[in-house]
């Protein structure tokens, strides 16, 4: 008598709704790991009649020809497109923006699902119960038109915007440019809607006409220029900004950047300053302002996949190095743990592979690192085929691995 295999399948979406039960009864037992899965009256019945395990984040019941809409990126719903014309499961791995007035739209919609970021009105949080945002939720006012989360009007904004019309941008408007002609927008009763206005010095009397009192004003210098990024300090950072520079994220300092400090006017950073603990004293001196300061070593290397630190890496660069926000760090076994403590730092990353001899000096140098892997763990079987608690070899199995499968 032949020994019937499991059959395991790992996907983003499992759409049950075709079902084969003859062909999955020669199967000893079928696990289902997954994201989303589609079933109907008569799938969910022979799911349950083969005893298939299912972990799943969402199981959605979709009858007939019902459709399922899988998006990575931007996805919008207005009155022009977005309507699937007819029943429909709509995921979206991303941004998901959804207009004013398309209620008839939301109807089609047997599920939606969000990844990533929900912007809607105010007047669809009615329809938020019959979705599932994996993510963050942003909502504004249905008489204002949504522009960007950073908006930087341009010197024709005026020419273009509606008399008494309320403007939404959920972080920042940006009023540094003097051809912007900000007496004309407040004459015409336009109005911003956002949680901080950075304006220039000479124009911030007028500017402030286009907001309310709840907002936030930063006040910069005329020449200050306005940096939506992480940035580094750099000689081509000072060519963009001349020394007076408004940075809406991170900035970084390596060794270099220190002969360049003197030529800082003016800086404001709306996040973090990682810089060297031989800069952090002349830093201080400067006209800066920052949320956050950070001592870090050396160079920095960042959003990488796997990064391999050796002794070569180390002799290379002056002043060690500051490994952040990468998958995988692999440490060389001969790499001493008196040089790692002294020459590394470790920061966001998801995975650190070392030696058990390094482990007591990577967990010092190590911040918000999710797992420190020095080979003397033993993965259990389960663990290591992930058959949850079937525990069978992979010889016996069959395994599918899938964005989206049909079963």
């Amino acid at each position: 008598m032949t020994n019937k295999k499991n059959l395991i399948i790992n996907c983003d979406v499992c759409d049950c709704r075709k079902i084969d039960v003859e062909t999955l009864t020669g199967y000893e037992s079928i696990v289902l790991n997954g994201d989303i899965l589609l079933i109907d009256q008569r799938s969910k019945a022979a799911l349950e009649s083969l005893s298939v395990q299912c972990n799943v984040n969402e199981m959605v019941e979709m009858e007939g020809d019902a459709e399922f809409i899988s998006w990575n990126g931007r996805y919008e719903i207005n009155g022009k497109k977005g309507a699937p014309g007819k029943k429909a499961l709509l995921s979206v791995n991303g941004y998901l923006e959804i207009a004013p007035g398309t209620e008839e739209i939301l109807e089609q919609y047997v599920k939606i699902i969000v990844n990533g970021k929900l912007v809607c009105p105010e007047s669809l949080s009615g329809y938020l119960s019959g979705m599932t945002v994996n993510g963050t939720i942003e909502m504004y006012p249905d008489d204002a038109v949504l522009l960007k989360s950073v908006f930087q009007p341009d010197e024709y904004f005026a020419l273009r915007a509606r008399e008494k019309r309320q403007y939404y941008a959920r972080r920042a408007v940006v009023l540094t440019d003097p051809k912007v002609n900000v007496e004309e927008l407040s004459e015409n009763g336009v109005r911003f809607l956002t949680k901080r206005l950075v304006a220039a010095k000479s124009m911030v009397k007028k500017a402030v006409a286009l907001v309310d009192e709840k907002t936030e004003l930063v006040v910069v210098p005329d020449e200050c220029v306005y940096i939506n990024d992480d940035a580094e300090l750099s000689a081509e950072f000072l060519h963009r900004c001349g020394g007076c520079a408004y940075v809406d994220g991170n900035l970084t300092l390596q060794e270099e950047s220190t002969d360049l400090l003197s030529r800082i006017t003016y800086l404001y950073v709306d996040g973090t300053v990682r810089l060297l603990e031989s800069q952090a004293e002349k830093f201080k001196e400067l006209n800066v302002k920052y949320e956050k300061l950070e001592v870090i070593k050396g160079t920095v290397i960042k959003n990488k996949v796997t990064v391999k630190a050796d002794n070569a890496l180390l002799d290379a660069s002056r002043g060690g190095i500051s490994v952040m926000n990468c998958a995988r760090v692999e440490i060389a076994p001969d790499l001493e743990g008196d040089r790692i403590l002294k020459e590394m730092m470790l920061q966001n990353c998801a995975k650190v592979v070392c030696a058990p001899s390094q482990r007591a000096a990577v967990e010092l140098i190590c911040k918000n690192v999710a797992e420190i892997k020095d080979g003397t763990e033993e993965d259990g079987e389960e663990e290591k085929f992930g058959l949850g608690g079937l525990g069978r070899l992979m010889k016996d199995t069959r395994v599918v691995n899938a964005d989206m499968y049909i079963l």
